[in-house]
């Protein structure tokens, strides 16, 4: 079973720059040869409108105010979590 990195996708994430997040963790993915193990999926809302792009880990850890510039570290931390 693929771990699911949830990125919100609400009216706040998406003004706040959710879907260019979502095509920078897509490549990333890719090329850290994650997308057999990692699925990335949007999600409705994360209720913490405020605090947008908000992208949930596959542990249930949430990162908030995320930008494209976030996602080697989120990468990284998926290749440590997954051994």
């Amino acid at each position: 079973m693929k771990e699911v990195l949830r990125v919100c996708m609400g009216s706040a994430c998406h003004v706040k720059g959710a879907p260019a997040v979502v095509r920078t963790l897509k490549q990333a993915l890719k090329d850290a040869q994650l997308t057999d193990r990692v699925e990335l999926a949007g999600r409705f809302c994360a209720d913490e409108c405020d605090r947008g792009v908000v992208v949930e880990l596959p542990d249930g850890e949430k990162l908030y105010e995320v930008g494209p510039a976030d996602v080697a570290m989120i990468i990284e931390r998926l290749t440590q979590q997954g051994g």
